[in-house]
């Protein structure tokens, strides 16, 4: 498994761009899961379907980004939270090489993967699980949230465990001194990538390859 984790919906563009490109082609099959999603911004079946259906606001901006790597529309499919059952969920991880896991709400996101029986079929996917924002904290064993308008304290918790939890990452970066504002991070002791928006990581069997503006903070 290859881990692609970023802070945006802008891994289309620029430096992310370019080196996703020697990871993902026109050949490949993408699965979207869109599982992070507020109930009170999509409390039906109908507004979910406006929001994250093909047509929906928030899959074309990922569709979009696909594109810029050579992935077209017929290439793309959804996991669809109220209507696909557990087979179907199934058949179409299985028969995909990307899952893309949507930014958001983290927790809610695991919620809704333990809820529908995916944990373990992600965790055994051979393929690439690249994800933004909440899509990419979840990739974790262990993630943080940070205070802000949908988290109203500090927070751990438990991902998916698809990297070692050898460190943290904070996506969205905009410079503030993580391990002074929550002291709880030094008692942890792991490196924290700070990743900025149109930036990301990539980790691969422990390697992982730093892209754009991301810092490391490991004091």
């Amino acid at each position: 498994m290859i881990n692609i984790l970023t802070s945006s919906y802008d891994f289309g563009e620029g430096e992310l761009r370019e080196k996703l490109l020697d990871y993902i082609n026109d050949s490949m099959k993408v699965v979207v899961i869109p599982f992070s999603h507020s109930q009170q911004k999509m409390p039906t079946v109908s507004e979910y379907d406006r929001y994250c259906n093909k047509g929906g606001e928030y899959y074309e901006l990922i569709a979009e980004q696909f594109s810029k790597l050579g992935v077209s529309d017929s290439n793309i499919d959804i996991v669809h939270y109220y209507n696909d059952d557990l087979n179907v969920m199934k058949r179409k991880i299985s028969s995909s090489d990307v899952i893309f896991l949507t930014g958001g709400l983290p927790d809610k996101a695991m919620e809704r993967l333990r809820e529908k029986g995916l944990v373990d079929i992600i965790k055994s996917f051979k393929g690439i699980v690249m994800g933004a924002s909440a899509g990419a904290l979840i990739q974790l064993p262990e993630y943080f949230c940070t205070p802000d308008k949908d988290y109203t304290e500090f927070s751990f918790y438990k991902g998916l465990g698809l990297t070692s939890s050898d460190f943290y990452i904070e996506v969205h970066y905009e410079g503030s001194p993580l391990k002074n504002e929550f002291p709880i991070l030094k008692e942890k002791n792991k490196i924290i990538y700070a990743i900025s928006d149109e930036s990301g990581l990539i980790y691969n069997g422990d390697n992982i390859e730093v892209i754009g503006n991301v810092i490391k903070i490991d004091d």
